[in-house]
This record gives C-alpha cells, sequence and structure tokens, in this order.
C-alpha cells in the first residue's frame, strides 16, 4: 500500500516546484524528503520529477498520478476530521477569515455567540480581503469563509456558499459637519468634502460610481481607503470627510453621537456570503460556526 506521507511530499514538491519550499512547508530536511521521494518512486516503479529542469517538473507520469493523489490526500482529510469528531464531540478547533468591513459589523457578535454556544470549541480569526480567504480556503488553511459576494463567485465551482443579508450603503458625517445645515442634499455635496471607504469591492465602487454619476471608478473624489474600519471612523470624526460605510460598521460611533447618518439614499448594497469549501468535511463546531454568522448577519441592518 503507498504511503500517504511520501504522498503528501509529492503533492508539496508538485505545488512549489521546489524542494527547498516543500521542505520548509512540511518541516523536515531535504535529505529526508529526497528520500522520502525516491522510495515512492521506486515503489511505484517510474519517476515522478525531472530534476534536471529548474524550477522543478513532473514527468509525464508524475503529471498524471498528480489529480489522483490529491483527490486522495483530500478525502483522507476529510477522514482525519471525522475521526476527530467522533473522538471529541463538540470540542475542536476552527479557523475562520472574514473581510475587515464583516469583522467590523458583525465578527465580534458572531463569535461571541458561537463562542457561548461552544465553550469546548477553540477559533482563531484571519481578516483579509476576500480574494486572499478564498485562496486560504481553497488550501485548507481556513475552515470557514465570509466574504463579499461578488469577489467569491469566480471559485464558487468549488464553494459551498450561503448568501447574508443585503446592507444598504450609507454615508456618515461628524457631529456639526457642514453638510448637515444644508437644507437639501444631493450627490455632489458628499463629493465637496471627500470619500474615505474601507477596500469596496469592485462591483460597490461601480454602484458608487453610478450614483454619483461618473463614467469610470477611478474618477470617484476617494480620499482614504483602508481596510482598518475603526481607523476610517476616527479619521471622520476628526475631519471634514463624508465615510461611506454599512450602519452596523458605525454603529457604537452613532450611539456615542461622534457620528451623524447622513440623510440620503446611496442606492448601494453590500453583499456577504459565507462559504466553506465543496466536499470538505467539517467539524460541528465549523458548521455551527456558518449557522450563527448566518442568524446575526442575515437579519439586515441595525437600526438607524
Amino acid at each position: 500500500m503507498l504511503n500517504l506521507t511520501q504522498l503528501r511530499y509529492f503533492e508539496l514538491v508538485a505545488q512549489t516546484g521546489s524542494f527547498a519550499q516543500a521542505c520548509a512547508m512540511a518541516n523536515i530536511t531535504q535529505p529526508a524528503l529526497s528520500n522520502a521521494i525516491k522510495s515512492l518512486e521506486e515503489r511505484l516503479g517510474f519517476q515522478l520529477f525531472d530534476r534536471k529542469e529548474r524550477p522543478i517538473q513532473l514527468t509525464a507520469h508524475g503529471q498524471s498520478l498528480l489529480a489522483e493523489v490529491e483527490r486522495l490526500l483530500f478525502q483522507a482529510r476529510n477522514l482525519d476530521i471525522t475521526v476527530q469528531a467522533l473522538r471529541d464531540g463538540a470540542a475542536g478547533h476552527v479557523r475562520l477569515g472574514m473581510t475587515a468591513a464583516f469583522a467590523s459589523a458583525f465578527g465580534g457578535r458572531s463569535t461571541a455567540k458561537w463562542l457561548k454556544e461552544n465553550p469546548r470549541m477553540t477559533l482563531d480569526v484571519l481578516v483579509r480581503p476576500t480574494p486572499v480567504l478564498v485562496d486560504k480556503l481553497l488550501a485548507e488553511e481556513l475552515d470557514v469563509i465570509v466574504g463579499i459576494t461578488s469577489a467569491l463567485m469566480p471559485e464558487a465551482a468549488q464553494l459551498e456558499m450561503l448568501p447574508l443579508g443585503a446592507q444598504p450603503g450609507r454615508a456618515f458625517v461628524r457631529q456639526g459637519h457642514p453638510i448637515l445645515a444644508k437644507p437639501e442634499l444631493h450627490p455632489q455635496d458628499l463629493q465637496d468634502f471627500g470619500l474615505a471607504g474601507s477596500h469596496y469591492a469592485p462591483s460597490v465602487l461601480a454602484q458608487f460610481a453610478d450614483w454619483f454619476g461618473y463614467a469610470k471608478v477611478e474618477d470617484l473624489p476617494l480620499v482614504v481607503d483602508s481596510e482598518n474600519t475603526s481607523l476610517i471612523c476616527d479619521l471622520t470624526v476628526n475631519s471634514d470627510l463624508v465615510m461611506l460605510s454599512i450602519r452596523d460598521c458605525t454603529r457604537h460611533y452613532v450611539a456615542q453621537g461622534a457620528l451623524v447618518e447622513v440623510d440620503l439614499d446611496l442606492q448601494t448594497l453590500a453583499n456577504w456570503s459565507v462559504a466553506t469549501r465543496r466536499g470538505r468535511r467539517q467539524l460541528p463546531g465549523a458548521e455551527a460556526l456558518v449557522s450563527v454568522v448566518q442568524q446575526i448577519a442575515g437579519r439586515g441592518e441595525a437600526a438607524p
């Protein structure tokens, strides 16, 4: 029977094109990795790599074998998860990824509720843009992600996606902002003071551009663009910039009276989805986390 560890080493070398990188990822020495690959090749009766090429290339036989090995190892990892669930029951560890805006709006409430309901579980949370989260999910470095729906769609065939409630875009300014004294507001009034936001998806930027009357997204007067939503809120409180966001991202600042919602319908929607890798077995705790995220973020926007 083939050795799963040797097959994993083969997969790593094939994916990286480098024995050195594969060693670093597997945390073993290069002689140990080389011996494992050589032993596997002897077992198979053919070479897997053309070692004369740089980066190292798969032979024709190696290329034919790789897809089968990837499927086998994927199922082996699913089996590990099943065994862990049977052994540990409600205990375990979940790796969650989310965008900065979602983390600010719903991350704390979602994870707090989940931890309260699953006291034997532990959690890692990674906050990154959606494309990074997707890559890590497909690499099985994350179990569950929450990303911008439009940015998830290119990999939809490999994902199990559950859409969350749409969040209308809003504009916020500091208390005493000159714009609040205007009897009637128009899109141009917001642009005059400069806009601030948190790394919007291209689809959202296109909605903003259309609402402001710009033919191109690049023409939007976006003065500050940051993944850090708290930074954008603090900056808006201490300047005349206009923050484009959703109510759930600014609710604490509005409740404290530091920010005020501008009475304008921006005619934009933020759409997130919670996603897992299609076909990958999940611990009960990960499934429970998906359910909690749906409960918290699927309710629609916070009250004004």
